[in-house]
């Protein structure tokens, strides 16, 4: 018990350290910020991959319910959180914008870049739903688009007048078309038949 005690505290604090990583500036002097190929993001990518390896090494020894639901939304919310801080690294090494809360937030190439990058997210998920017949997938991928249509009306058409913001308006209509055609809502019945056969060559 004292062990499991102290990974989970290691845990904890790995995850309460890739958190704050998450704020700190790309710039890594002398070294220039390259997404992904730098101390930065290996670091973060690593603590990832410690976190899903700590999960699947525990998951045995927990409720399966409580194991499932827990990791995996821990799991998918801290990667949706590191996505999204790789992609505003890359909009400041590209842009040289400002790596600050205010500035980014006002930046009309940074609410385009989220839109687009957020429908893309979203999409994905729908598309992986539908081909791995997950409901509850496709049902997460459907209510980020969701959020990105929200966002679109209630931040972006704020400034509507920008280029940036009728890209996205444009490229965020052009995947909502699409995804009735790519992604339909998996059948419930075909999810549960495709979990029991699973279960059975298990």
């Amino acid at each position: 018990m004292g062990i499991r005690v102290r990974r989970g505290h290691l845990a904890a604090a790995l995850l309460l350290n890739f958190l704050i990583s998450c704020l700190t500036h790309p710039s890594l002097q002398p070294l220039p910020y390259m997404p992904l190929l730098n101390p930065l993001d290996l670091w973060q990518i690593a603590m990832l991959a410690c976190a899903i390896y700590w999960w699947r090494a525990i998951s045995d020894n927990l409720h399966e319910a409580i194991s499932a639901a827990a990791g995996i939304w821990t799991i998918s919310g801290l990667g949706f959180i590191y996505l999204n801080t790789l992609l505003l690294r890359t909009l400041y090494a590209a842009t040289e914008l400002p790596f600050r809360f205010e500035p980014m937030m006002r930046s009309d190439l940074v609410q385009t870049c989220r839109s687009i990058f957020w429908a893309l997210l979203g999409v994905a998920l729908l598309v992986a739903a539908n081909k791995l017949l997950r409901r509850q997938t496709w049902i997460v991928g459907m209510s980020l688009i969701g959020v990105v249509v929200a966002k679109l009306f209630l931040v972006d058409l704020s400034s509507s007048g920008t280029v940036e913001r009728i890209v996205s308006f444009i490229v965020v209509g052009l995947l909502l078309l699409g995804v009735g055609y790519l992604a339909p809502l998996p059948d419930r019945t075909r999810e549960d038949g495709s979990s029991e056969a699973l279960t059975d060559q298990v």
